[in-house]
């Protein structure tokens, strides 16, 4: 099965993000099993410094070190996100072969 500590996504979301309602939420939907932590980006100004975000919706694929692998500000894709997570569980496959 999955291992416990998996690759994660943090997005990035705000009450007035009309896109973040109507692209980013439906697109993560679409990705199956992958915790997705969300974070309001007005109330956690200090996490959100630390990604540099000013652009809502901002999506960060994170490894399961806790490491940014991927920042996309603006809409990302279901495809894309798909395959910047598969990224990131392959790089932990990687390191313990």
């Amino acid at each position: 099965g999955r291992p416990a500590s998996d690759a994660y996504i943090l997005y990035f979301t705000g009450d007035g993000c009309t896109v973040c309602r109507t692209h980013q939420e439906p697109a993560l939907a679409k990705l199956g099993a992958v915790r997705i932590d969300r974070v309001d980006a007005i109330a956690d100004r200090t996490l959100a410094d630390r990604f540099h975000v000013y652009t809502l919706p901002t999506t960060v694929v994170m490894s399961p070190e806790g490491r940014a692998l991927h920042v996309n500000y603006g809409y990302a894709t279901a495809p894309k996100l798909e395959r910047q997570l598969a990224e990131a569980r392959g790089t932990m496959q990687a390191a313990t072969a």
